[in-house]
């Protein structure tokens, strides 16, 4: 059985060229006795740039993609020894969340996390200290020769403090909510489809058909990918002060 989790097609016309883009996240399992075993999984995008129209070379590579995916995995024994059941792989996200301990808590632990994988196992990397308070982003944890050392947004992953999460970003440390089992937040992201090549994949599949060319930075509402990390847009938000924190 093969599950296609996402698989997104998208063109951008330019002055110039076309470029498209295709991204693919998909398992394929092994039928068992009493369920399923994972055989492979993949996740993957292409761009394709050419000075004419780009849809039949976009469309051929997604459909390469998938059924190499498929052809190169066929006679291969299941790579894990965990079963699902078809009711498991429906709703597979939930099942994978109930093994990271981030989603299964309600209280978070305060400190500096380098990595979503700290974050998500709840292992702070480091303590913080907030100086003077959270709005003026005085944090600092202690260096390396034991001094205080300013935390700067665009270096760690998220911080907690008094129990709350906050995401980092290049741009500020933006409150995190958790809302039917996923995590969102809303803050400031590079937005035009000419920075696609500095940001994921579900990055610029989650602005696509929202934004102007113009549009150099957006605010936006955005879900924490439960399996890497990264921040999947979910629609651009108009009002400058969204995401801003209340303090009252």
């Amino acid at each position: 059985m093969i599950q296609i989790r996402q698989l997104s097609f998208a063109e951008v016309t330019g002055s110039f060229k076309e470029n498209g883009y295709f991204y693919l996240r998909a398992g394929l399992y092994a039928k068992q006795p009493n369920g399923y075993q994972e055989i492979k999984t993949i996740d993957t995008i292409s761009q394709i740039s050419s000075g004419v129209d780009v849809t039949k070379a976009l469309l051929q590579r997604g459909s390469e993609t998938i059924s190499g995916f498929i052809a190169s995995n066929l006679n291969k024994a299941p790579a894990a020894e965990k079963t699902y059941s078809y009711t498991d792989l429906i709703k597979i996200d939930s099942v994978e969340k109930r093994n990271l301990k981030v989603y299964n808590t309600s209280r978070y632990t305060d400190g500096l996390y380098l990595t979503y994988k700290s974050f998500c196992d709840q292992v702070p990397d480091a303590p913080i200290i907030v100086t003077n308070n959270f709005i003026d982003y005085t944090m600092k944890t202690p260096g390396e020769n034991g001094k205080l050392k300013k935390v700067k947004s665009d270096k760690v992953y998220a911080v907690v403090y008094q129990g709350q999460a906050y995401i980092a970003t290049k741009y500020d440390y933006y409150l995190l909510k958790k809302t039917n089992d996923d995590f969102f937040f809303t803050g400031k992201a590079s937005a035009t489809p000419s920075a696609v090549g500095m940001i994921t994949a579900r990055a610029f599949f989650g602005i696509l058909g929202t934004l102007a060319a113009s549009n150099a930075e957006a605010t936006f509402e955005m879900k924490i990918d439960h399996l890497n990390g990264d921040f999947i847009r979910i629609k651009e938000i108009v009002d400058p002060n969204a995401g801003k924190y209340d303090y009252n």
